[in-house]
């Protein structure tokens, strides 16, 4: 099983997604960013490598959530979510192709990956 960790920054009653790229597995799909979790890494170290990798910012972990899992057809994730907040620098896109700010409502009428979506059913 794959480990994956992903981060959920509010604002308000929004919350912060961005989209995959359209050459990576996923493509155009919304998702909490976040990443892989690597071999001997704790899933809170990963957070925060993928925020400052993929995103540019230094985030705070607020909260952590039950991992959940889902089983894609060629392989089976874990997704451990985090809330966060940002606590140096400004977000900015090195991977995803656009992000913003979305209600619950919102988020449920997009195009999300299907372990972000349960995130969002249990959690939001």
């Amino acid at each position: 099983m794959l480990k994956v960790t992903c981060g959920i920054l509010r604002q308000g009653d929004k919350f912060f997604m961005a989209q995959r790229p359209a050459n990576k597995q996923m493509g155009g799909f919304w998702e909490f960013p976040g990443g892989k979790v690597e071999e001997d890494e704790f899933e809170s170290d990963c957070l925060h490598r993928e925020w400052e990798e993929e995103l540019g910012v230094s985030i705070m972990i607020l909260k952590d959530y039950m991992p959940v899992t889902y089983d894609y057809s060629k392989f089976q994730i874990e997704l451990s979510a985090f809330e966060i907040s940002v606590v140096e620098g400004d977000l900015t896109l090195k991977e995803h192709t656009d992000s913003g700010y979305f209600s619950k409502e919102e988020i449920m009428k997009m195009d999300v990956t299907p372990a972000d979506r349960i995130i969002v059913e249990k959690y939001l």
